[in-house]
């Protein structure tokens, strides 16, 4: 799955149907990978169903929480959690 795969899949999450809001939508998908891959120590490859679905779900959030102070949904926590665990980097010995 492709980024731009990705960016449709999160318009329709969001309810989008307009392309005016493209450019920032994508770059939130594009923090979100480099989060995961740079941060996180995750293989983010977008081929992998659990990584895109959590992408998605991530900019989303990142989307409808502007500015807000309460922390990460716990179902991303959960689900971030899992990444971390099962899509560890090749030789990266921590978790």
């Amino acid at each position: 799955m492709d980024e731009s795969l990705i960016l449709k899949l999160l318009k329709i999450r969001l309810g989008i149907a307009s392309n005016a809001r493209d450019e920032y939508l994508l770059h939130l998908v594009e923090s979100t990978v480099a989060m995961l891959d740079d941060e996180k120590r995750i293989n983010a490859a977008l081929t992998n169903p659990a990584i895109s679905n959590f992408v998605i779900n991530y900019s989303a959030w990142m989307y409808e929480s502007k500015g807000e102070m309460g922390g990460m949904p716990r179902h991303l926590q959960f689900a971030m959690h899992n990444l971390m665990i099962h899509n560890k980097k090749p030789g990266d010995t921590n978790v």
